[in-house]
């Protein structure tokens, strides 16, 4: 599950929404770096709190998503159009990037203005009081995280996702920075992989909660 989708659900609380993308932003600031469920805190109070509500969704979501018989179907139908098109690259891993990013697209279409949301609560966090937080539940403190997190702010690449050609620039950019090999051209066959996402949107979020 992508950013915009896991923080569907906390779009009114900033710190609960930024903590939804936080196993990845901690990733982005340092790949040997992992938050893990088991490094967590159950609960806190406050910002601390709201953090740890966003990290453990993300890890809930996940859990089902990825188990799910529409999340397999797609990822092995996109993981193969991707391997034909390019066989040296990392197919089953861009497969399954791409049902993700999609599924942003699709979220978006359905609710107009969701992105905005995600925006506007992201613009009432302070990226050094999600480092200074989120460094002591790691093994290995990172001063970068403050930068990535107010970069992954401004940066808003979700907005990409609007345009065809924006999903295979974004995938191309994530493979790039993961050493995933080749993306293939991809923006002929979007409009159906967008199509094939929206018609299993409603399994792919179905996840019960917490």
């Amino acid at each position: 599950m992508n950013f915009l989708c896991h923080a569907r659900h906390h779009l009114d609380a900033p710190y609960a929404a930024l903590g939804t993308g936080l196993p990845d932003l901690v990733g982005l600031a340092n790949r040997k770096n992992r938050l893990k469920p088991g490094l967590l805190p159950a609960a806190a109070p406050g910002t601390t709190g709201a953090l740890l509500t966003g990290a453990h969704a993300h890890f809930h979501d996940d859990l089902h998503f990825h188990k799910s018989e529409a999340f397999r179907a797609l990822n092995a139908q996109f993981t193969a159009l991707i391997r034909a098109r390019a066989p040296d690259s990392r197919a089953s891993v861009l497969g399954h990037i791409l049902v993700e990013i999609v599924l942003d697209r699709v979220y978006m279409d359905r609710h107009p203005g969701v992105a905005r949301r995600y925006e506007r609560a992201l613009s009432h966090v302070s990226p050094e009081v999600v480092g200074h937080t989120v460094n002591r539940w790691l093994p290995r403190p990172s001063v970068r995280l403050p930068r990535v997190v107010a970069g992954f702010r401004r940066a808003r690449f979700w907005n990409a996702y609007r345009y065809d050609e924006g999903i295979e620039i974004r995938l191309g950019q994530v493979a790039r920075r993961v050493g995933l090999g080749e993306v293939p051209g991809l923006v002929d066959v979007m409009p159906q992989l967008r199509r094939d996402v929206a018609e299993r949107a409603d399994e792919l979020l179905s996840i019960p909660p917490p």
